[in-house]
């Protein structure tokens, strides 16, 4: 994932995520809405963000295509990443 083919990470280091917006969806949680920058890519994404004890979790799925990554395929072809992707995360609180 970390190689040429994919992430590239020799050449993007770094991922970042600049939130721009934040909306109730209920009891201890939030979507947020913000630019994410992968690949050298930005795109804005939302993410489901849930409070628990002294963290936040949270979910987000992205298209690999939609930072202009080729999903991987081996075998010919015969095996395939699928383009959407889910990132799962946590923040812990200081």
């Amino acid at each position: 994932m970390l190689g040429s083919a994919v992430l590239d990470s020799a050449r993007y280091p770094t991922i970042t995520f600049h939130s721009t917006g934040i909306d109730e969806a209920g009891p201890n949680r939030w979507r947020v809405t913000g630019d994410l920058t992968l690949h050298g890519v930005t795109r804005t994404v939302a993410v489901t963000v849930s409070a628990l004890s002294d963290r936040y979790v949270g979910s987000a799925i992205v298209r690999q295509r939609d930072f202009d990554i080729e999903p991987v395929a081996v075998a010919g072809g015969l095996v395939k990443v699928k383009n959407d992707v889910r990132i799962d995360f946590t923040i812990a609180s200081r």
